[in-house]
């Protein structure tokens, strides 16, 4: 396998295909690799959206996977016992278990489950869990606790606020975004005109499959959405892992973001590039902030943040995975983890 890594300076984004130059990189041998014995865990259950990536990566480690996700698709079948559900809210652990002769040793998440702290609490119940705490899990689904965070170490962070706090006067462009969601589904551009709909509480709906703030129950905004300033650059994504002890800055991808190609979404995750290399100086702060993160929320095994570098190289965080991100397994295509699920464990 050759890993391609693509000089940042020449994606863009708004074109689906282009010409560019990069070069190959010859693969790092996992064998004897410092990470890559198997972890005290012979069985793992993992759940989430899309379990796939995170079952190929333990059974590289030997771990045997039982899933649960949303899809349930034939690649996942190969390698994990599957179950599939319609949705993640309506997963009942207790009927789920009563079918299993042996319970497997421990359990994981993957994408969609931080927003449903109360579900891992549940499952923690008959399974010991590897992750951050539901408690804590909690504050980063809190984008007001993150931003008090963030003042006090001087990390960028937007400017959040509720729709129904905004000033007329503000000009500023600004993001709605709902408490939950995932891959960026449901995140909008909040306009002055908006505002003022919302103000005068007048309802208009748009039709099914887009991300407008037209879609939208107005009068509901208050409880279940938030507004985050936006910062135009390019986005990132960075994977660390932390311990009791130090927290590891694994690497950082490109974040493919709403391309029309892949999605009629503004904001939607449509992939990753990487691994990426940054000066000593981005380095040097993306450690920082995985220091402080993994410290202020109690990390514990991967997790990940999204992330803009400004036009002044500035870096601003836009949000926290509790979790291993979508982009993880690109760094084990490169050879710099073998397992991030091993990792994890």
């Amino acid at each position: 396998m050759y890993v391609y890594r693509w000089p940042i300076e020449t994606i863009d984004q708004s074109k689906s295909h282009q010409s560019v130059n990069y070069q190959t990189v010859d693969p790092v041998p996992t064998t004897d690799h410092p990470d890559s014995s198997p972890p005290a865990c012979e069985t793992l259950l993992i759940i989430g959206a899309s379990a796939r990536q995170y079952a190929q990566s333990a059974c590289r480690v030997g771990i045997h996977c039982t899933t649960v996700d949303l899809f349930s698709d034939w690649d996942l079948q190969q390698f994990a016992e599957s179950y599939a559900v319609s949705s993640l809210d309506e997963f009942e652990a207790s009927s789920f278990f009563e079918s299993f002769s042996q319970l497997p040793d421990r359990f994981v998440i993957c994408g969609g489950m931080e927003k449903r702290p109360q579900l891992i609490a549940e499952l923690s119940r008959y399974l010991p869990y590897v992750g951050v705490s539901p408690d804590q899990i909690e504050r980063l689904n809190d984008p007001f606790d993150i931003a008090h965070c963030c003042a006090a170490y001087r990390i960028a962070f937007p400017t959040v606020c509720l729709p129904g706090n905004l000033s007329d006067e503000t000009e500023t462009g600004w993001l709605l975004k709902p408490y939950r969601t995932a891959g960026g589904a449901h995140i909008s551009h909040w306009s002055k005109k908006d505002h003022l709909r919302h103000q005068s509480k007048r309802l208009t709906r748009a039709g099914p499959g887009t991300d407008s703030v037209s879609s939208i129950d107005l009068l509901t905004v208050d409880d279940n959405y938030y507004l985050q300033e936006f910062v135009e650059g390019q986005s990132y994504s960075s994977l660390f892992c932390s311990n009791a002890r130090t927290t590891r800055l694994i690497g950082s991808t490109i974040q493919l973001v709403g391309l029309p190609a892949f999605s009629n979404r503004p904001f939607s995750y449509c992939g990753s590039i990487g691994p990426v290399e940054f000066s000593c100086e981005l380095q040097s702060e993306l450690q920082r902030i995985g220091n402080v993160l993994a410290v202020e929320f109690q990390m514990v095994g991967i997790f990940g943040i999204d992330w803009v570098l400004d036009s002044c190289g500035k870096i601003w965080l836009i949000e926290i995975n509790p979790r291993m991100t979508a982009s993880a397994e690109i760094f084990e295509w490169a050879g710099i983890v073998p397992s991030i699920t091993g990792l994890h464990l």
